[in-house]
């Protein structure tokens, strides 16, 4: 574990700037939205706005009725715009061939999605869809060759280099899976200083879980998440968030020093670093038996979580349970070789900040215990 860092003491090293605080609360920006959408007739922007908003509070029902009646405008209004360039006509092909998978038409879905990828190299929804068709079917080869083809033109992004791993995990090539993630090696463990007007890192740990237990937006669950059986905040900084805010610049502090840890190696994930990036947060609030499943961070270029509370027994465990693990998924690869390729544990401990590159794939084990283990996760995203 690297030495603890005094966020206060270190100098800005890369453009990250932190996303803006929730100005308010999402109930009540769902609120003011449906009474606007409620005065007169809406705006396409409105209703989308609105759309958005109640998938993310899972009202699908409602969202599916809220569109229902413009679905086919909405349609005809995109079918117009679709071709106005290579981008747009690389999302047209890659939602054809995601409704050709689905019809059972997988070689003319595949020819669909290498027509997009040509068009727009840097599209991360063809590539998805192209990469997980092409391992479910057994070629792994030819999902190496790709990735190599975009790594070489300077095309990064997590989903590229997660699938290289992938590959060469699914061709035995362990090494060279190892390789791409080096969830050893780019692991970064510190262990935080309070910042001041805090006196120690209990008295900062309870300030911080205090705003996140009062923050109106908690909900336990939420669909298309990796989280199960777990509470969450998607926002913890607002207007009267100031432990949070001021773990947020910690974290800016120990990602600067990573960064210059870094220097100009040569690994994909010095390479990959972005010139501007937004930090983004959430906290993951986890019971007895609450866990993260497998995952990885498609958005990000690096990602991490400090621990807020663990509850004892993990802290003092010698097992898995409430650790955070790094390995790879079997539901793809097959347990054989998830097994194979082996599992790297994090023992969380209050105050421990873990940094690791986004494509790297992790989960949690259920901690097992009465306590409550608290973690404030976060994505640095290029902007």
């Amino acid at each position: 574990m690297d030495e603890t860092v005094d966020c206060g003491m270190m100098a800005e090293l890369v453009a990250i700037s932190i996303e803006p605080p929730k100005a308010v609360s999402v109930g009540a920006e769902l609120k003011l939205l449906r009474g606007a959408f409620g005065l007169g007739p809406p705006s396409p922007s409105l209703r989308l706005r609105l759309a958005r908003l109640l998938n993310k509070v899972d009202a699908h029902q409602e969202c599916i009725d809220l569109l229902a009646d413009s679905l086919a405008l909405t349609v005809a209004e995109n079918a117009m715009s679709l071709a106005a360039n290579d981008s747009d006509r690389c999302r047209c092909l890659a939602e054809l061939a995601k409704a050709k998978l689905r019809l059972g038409e997988t070689n003319e879905a595949l020819d669909l999605l290498d027509e997009a990828l040509e068009l727009d190299r840097h599209s991360v929804r063809a590539f998805k869809l192209l990469v997980f068709e092409l391992l479910q079917s057994g070629q792994a080869k030819r999902v190496v060759d790709l990735t190599a083809q975009l790594l070489g033109a300077g095309v990064y992004h997590s989903r590229i280099l997660a699938a290289r791993t992938m590959a060469f995990a699914a061709l035995n090539e362990l090494e060279s899976a190892r390789s791409v993630v080096n969830s050893q090696d780019y692991l970064h463990q510190t262990v935080v200083v309070p910042p001041a007007g805090w006196p120690d890192i209990a008295a900062f740990n309870a300030a911080i879980a205090k705003e996140v237990i009062e923050n109106p937006d908690l909900r336990f669950e939420r669909y298309g998440t990796s989280s199960k059986i777990a509470w969450r905040v998607d926002h913890p900084a607002n207007g009267d968030t100031p432990a949070v805010a001021a773990l947020l610049q910690c974290v800016v502090a120990v990602i600067n020093e990573y960064v210059a840890a870094l220097g100009e190696s040569d690994a994909w994930i010095a390479q990959a670093r972005p010139a501007k990036s937004v930090l983004r947060s959430w906290c993951i609030i986890t019971e007895s038996a609450g866990h993260e499943r497998w995952h990885m961070h498609p958005e990000g270029w690096l990602s991490g979580g400090y621990y807020v509370e663990v509850p004892a027994g993990v802290v003092g465990g010698q097992d898995e349970a409430g650790c955070l693990a790094f390995g790879l998924p079997d539901g793809l690869l097959g347990e054989a070789v998830s097994q194979s390729f082996g599992e790297t544990l994090v023992r969380p401990t209050p105050g421990l900040l873990t940094l690791f590159p986004s494509h790297a794939y992790h989960r949690t084990y259920p901690h097992g215990e009465t306590g409550r283990r608290m973690c404030i996760a976060f994505d640095i995203c290029p902007a």
